[in-house]
């Protein structure tokens, strides 16, 4: 399960070493916006993807080559 609004640390392809948090979208059904960005405030160096439901999310995901270590709460904006 891919948790919605944590921030991670991505290990693995193209985005090795960047941050990710996962948006849901208020769709019906939900989208979900994929944010990137080097470090975990999101301050910088940020992009996104977009993708249409939770099927294309965990299938990006696993695409992408990503290893996520998913950061404690603790802190975290998770907007």
């Amino acid at each position: 399960m891919i948790p919605i609004g944590k921030v991670g640390e991505i290990a693995g392809g193209e985005e090795d070493g960047r941050f990710v948090k996962i948006k849901q979208l208020p769709d019906r059904p939900p989208s979900y916006l994929i944010l990137l960005a080097q470090g975990p405030d999101f301050a910088e160096g940020c992009g996104d993807y977009w993708v249409k439901d939770s099927e294309d999310l965990e299938e990006f995901i696993n695409e992408a080559w990503w290893t996520i270590t998913w950061l404690p709460l603790d802190g975290q904006n998770i907007e």
